[in-house]
């Protein structure tokens, strides 16, 4: 049976391969966090300041309204990530914060619809 670290490790990991694939909806909230719904728990992410002179990202879970859980990539410390190419914990949570908040702020699908739209018009000679 697996310990709480090793859930937790692999729900991180988890996290962070889905908002890669796009396969997370996720939504801005109050404070620059980021949350997703997933079933009946509610996950958000932020970061908050640190012991380290770097932020922390803290990963809290709800159900029923309920805070269930809350912790920050320093309990995976002396732990690598197996699942990605994250140095560490803190480099997956941060690198999901941020793909996170670019989905929910919409910053991906303008920079998506760009590219499609520079491609499909004739590039234009200036010389």
């Amino acid at each position: 049976m697996a310990t709480t670290l090793e859930k937790l490790r692999g729900l991180v990991e988890s996290l962070c391969t889905r908002t890669q694939t796009g396969t997370l909806t996720w939504i801005e909230a109050e404070g620059g966090g980021i949350y997703v719904q997933i079933g009946s728990a509610l996950i958000i992410l932020n970061d908050e300041p640190g012991s380290n002179f770097e932020n922390d990202i803290r990963v809290s879970i709800y159900s029923d309204g309920n805070k269930i859980d809350s912790f920050t990539d320093t309990i995976f410390s002396g732990h690598s990530p197996t699942l990605t190419s994250a140095s560490s914990y803190y480099q997956l949570l941060s690198d999901t914060l941020s793909m996170g908040r670019r989905q929910a702020s919409g910053a991906e699908m303008v920079l998506d619809q760009l590219l499609k739209d520079l491609e499909a018009s004739p590039a234009k000679d200036f010389f």
